[in-house]
């Protein structure tokens, strides 16, 4: 069979049946918890509000501008506000000298219960759908003032996704390459291939 078709199949197959939601978003968690936002768009807040502890409240998750300047990704859990990536290390091509989000790039918030315990990680995820895309994983605890403490982040390309087992996927490359993690609440620890 021709390499070229090949190829193509593979990435088909890859794709599966979440093709549109990995090709609109930049971490594909299989449901509807998730917001995305273009550097365009970010002069809107986009919001959701989720019950993310189980504990009967719905917290609300915010990306948009900050003012008088750069970008907020914010959760507000009763009267608590955390500002999500503040401290964080993220990749020097994502945002500008103001903090703004650089133009071609998004910002997506997702929620997933990675280990079962009823309680859904935050997913900040950030990227051009090209080239670069971080995403940073936050546990969701029952303290009121430090409810959501960073537990760590993972290096991507395009998009991420999570398989069967909730194991989460990051391909790179054109060869149907990609590197495989487990989180489980408290750590994010990379499978070996």
């Amino acid at each position: 069979m021709d390499k070229l078709v090949v190829m193509l199949l593979f990435s088909i197959s890859t794709i599966g049946l979440s093709a549109q939601n990995r090709l609109n978003n930049l971490f594909d968690v299989r449901n509807n918890k998730f917001i995305i936002s273009s550097s365009s768009q970010l002069s809107q807040d986009k919001s959701m509000n989720v019950d993310l502890d189980s504990d009967g409240k719905k917290e609300k998750i915010i990306i948009g501008r900050s003012h008088p300047i750069g970008t907020k990704i914010c959760v507000f859990k009763e009267q608590y506000r955390k500002q999500l990536l503040d401290g964080i290390e993220c990749d020097e091509s994502f945002f500008d000298e103001y903090g703004e989000l650089n133009e071609e790039y998004y910002i997506q918030a997702s929620c997933i219960d990675f280990n079962g315990d009823g309680k859904s990680e935050l997913i900040i995820s950030i990227g051009d759908k090209l080239l670069t895309l971080q995403s940073f994983i936050f546990k969701v605890r029952d303290a009121k003032e430090h409810s959501f403490k960073y537990i760590g982040k993972i290096d991507g390309q395009t998009y991420m996704y999570l398989d069967e087992n909730n194991h989460i996927i990051a391909p790179f490359g054109s060869q149907g390459l990609f590197d495989e993690y487990i989180c489980n609440g408290e750590t994010i620890l990379k499978a070996t291939n």
